[in-house]
């Protein structure tokens, strides 16, 4: 059955809500808001986004949307992978095979670096086994616990926070560059955000994230200056302390597990618990082969949950 492979024009709009309310499970009340703020935002430039169509039937998408990488005093050009899909109707066709082809040509074309994305288990199935389809597995988001019983001592603390000013850190690892446009499209615009932000006081500046149900602590996101190991000691012993200040007694990170976070959390004796619920991969796709090395070593990466979209 043939197909038509066409750039996005925003009068798809609707078929697009109507094809990723088919495939995905979609909770928020409004799913237009969301996906105009996920896919069509276009903060860091116009998102790259192919559609496939079987005559006046949008079967397919693949996008591709602007989000740069800081790396010690770079902006890096990236592009992160949201959203692919085909209609239940015509997998197993090439669709997506297709529309990646397309879209990562012109991905190439606006010289992004890389792209990445977080797959799930059968997102990650298709980057390990399609031909030339050019992701590379980094790593796992490992889950870590810590039951918090006693406050220890702690030179910063948190303070609950609406307004977001953080200072640029010059990191020497690779993030998702966390800017105020960033931190406000992240964590305020997003319709039905469910996280609460907090201002560290004390020697060091930056703004943690997190997320409380059922008596345990998330962690979300900590923006903050990583290039001395112990500073984030420090600003995990300070959300313990809050916790423990607010009768929380769990405190869970989701990070891709490198060495960085290994050496933090057993410190802390952190425990690795059976995952349960979804589970998520870290993916990258390199452009420019010049700092290919860089790129797709998971232990120059600082991921955690809230930077999966």
């Amino acid at each position: 059955m043939g197909f038509d492979l066409l750039p996005y024009k925003d009068g798809y709009f609707q078929k697009l809500v109507d094809l990723l309310s088919l495939s995905f499970e979609m909770k928020a009340q409004d799913k237009q808001e969301l996906i105009r703020w996920k896919l069509l935002n276009r903060i860091w430039g116009e998102p790259i986004i192919y559609t496939a169509f079987s005559e006046d039937r949008l079967i397919g998408v693949y996008t591709s949307i602007p989000h740069p990488i800081s790396y010690e005093n770079e902006t890096i050009l990236a592009t992160g992978c949201i959203d692919m899909v085909t209609h239940p109707d015509y997998r197993r066709q090439g669709i997506i095979k297709k529309l990646a082809e397309k879209t990562y040509q012109e991905v190439k074309n606006q010289n992004y670096e890389l792209s990445f994305g977080f797959s799930n288990e059968e997102g990650v199935k298709v980057d390990l086994n399609a031909n030339g389809y050019g992701y590379f597995v980094l790593g796992k988001f490992q889950k870590y616990y810590k039951l918090v019983v006693r406050k220890k001592s702690c030179s910063l603390s948190l303070k609950e926070t609406g307004d977001i000013n953080v200072p640029a850190f010059i990191n020497p690892y690779l993030q998702i560059k966390k800017d105020k446009k960033y931190l406000d499209w992240r964590y305020i615009t997003k319709p039905g955000v469910d996280c609460q932000l907090f201002e560290i006081q004390g020697d060091t500046t930056g703004l943690v994230v997190l997320k409380f149900e059922h008596n345990s602590c998330y962690v979300y996101d900590i923006v903050s200056d990583y290039s001395d190991q112990k500073n984030i000691f420090e600003i995990v012993r300070a959300i313990e302390n809050y916790c423990f200040d607010k009768h929380i007694h769990m405190v869970v990170y989701n990070c891709l597990k490198n060495k960085f976070w290994e050496k933090i959390f057993a410190s802390f004796k952190f425990l690795k618990l059976p995952d349960v619920g979804k589970k998520y991969y870290f993916t990258v796709k390199v452009h420019n082969d010049q700092n290919k090395n860089l790129y797709l070593n998971k232990n120059n990466w600082l991921l955690l949950s809230g930077d999966i979209i």
